[in-house]
C-alpha cells in the first residue's frame, strides 16, 4: 500500500495503511522520559505527501467551544525533519508498545539494533549546530520601510 497515513495523538502513534480492499490501523505508544504532544498529520508519500501540524487534539471536546488550528508544512527542510521524527518513532523498539485487539499494550520485539527514539532525539538536540540569531533591525527602520512601501497601503 503506497499511502500510509500517520497521526500522532499525545504519546500514541496511529498508523493507518489503506488499500483498495482494506484499511489497517496500528496504534503504538511511546512513553519515556519525555511526554510527547506532537500533532502531526501526514497524508501520502513522496512528492505528493501533505503534512500538517496542529495545536491540539482534534476531538469534539476541543473543537466545540474553542478554535483549534492545523496548518500545512510547506518548507521542504521542515518536511524532511518531520519525516525523520516519524521514521525514528516508527522504528522505536525500546520504549514502544503496540496496542493489541484486546486493548492491552505489548512491547515491540527488538530486531537488530535497539532504537530508543527519545534517546536519539536527545542526542540530536545536544549535538545540533546552533545558528546565531539574526541581528534585529531597529523598529524605526521597520516603520520607515512599511510607510514607504506601497505594498502595505
Amino acid at each position: 500500500c503506497p499511502y500510509p497515513y500517520l497521526v500522532f495523538h499525545n504519546s500514541h502513534l496511529f498508523y493507518f495503511t489503506t488499500c483498495m480492499e482494506e484499511m489497517k490501523v496500528r496504534v503504538m505508544s511511546i512513553v519515556g522520559r519525555y511526554l510527547e504532544h506532537a500533532r502531526i498529520f501526514s497524508f501520502g508519500a513522496g512528492a505528493s505527501q501533505k503534512i500538517y501540524i496542529g495545536s491540539a487534539d482534534m476531538m469534539t471536546r476541543n473543537t466545540e467551544k474553542r478554535v483549534e488550528v492545523a496548518c500545512p508544512i510547506l518548507d521542504e527542510n521542515i518536511k524532511r525533519q518531520i519525516n525523520h521524527y516519524l521514521k525514528v518513532m516508527l522504528n522505536d523498539n525500546v520504549k514502544a508498545r503496540v496496542l493489541q485487539s484486546d486493548g492491552t499494550f505489548v512491547k515491540k520485539n527488538v530486531t537488530g539494533n535497539s532504537i530508543d527514539s527519545q534517546r536519539i532525539f536527545m542526542q540530536e538536540a545536544i549535538h545540533a549546530k546552533r545558528e546565531a540569531p539574526p541581528k534585529e533591525k531597529p523598529i524605526s527602520e521597520l516603520i520607515r520601510k512599511v510607510l514607504h512601501s506601497r505594498k502595505y497601503l
